[in-house]
């Protein structure tokens, strides 16, 4: 994992929530996507033309050794993300290890 450039580096096979939340400047936009492995797997936008914009995902993916997950711009809108008040995140949790999922997740269902 690399946090000085925000990607996870997935070190064990098992399910994972990735969920990230932006805010942007009054006025601006943010467009971005949360990829595995450079695919695409959620995307959020938003634009506001005289407040903040907010919008957030999330994303249960299931993840083998090796795999990389992290947030990218989307298109090509600027992104303008509020940078002083600890408002943008992107975080993840494993779930279960691959070993131990039940028969719900394996079938599908979920």
């Amino acid at each position: 994992t690399n946090i000085t450039k925000g990607v996870f580096t997935c070190t064990r096979e098992g399910y994972f929530k990735f969920q990230v939340y932006g805010t942007t400047y009054v006025g601006g936009r943010l467009f971005l996507g949360i990829f595995t492995n450079n695919s695409l797997v959620a995307s959020l936008y938003s634009h506001a033309n005289s407040t903040h914009a907010t919008a957030g995902n999330a994303a249960i993916v299931h993840l083998k050794v090796g795999d990389t997950v992290q947030v990218k711009t989307k298109g090509t809108y600027p992104v303008t993300l509020l940078g002083n008040h600890n408002t943008n995140t992107f975080t993840g949790i494993e779930l279960a290890p691959n070993d131990c999922v039940s028969d719900v997740v394996k079938t599908g269902l979920i």
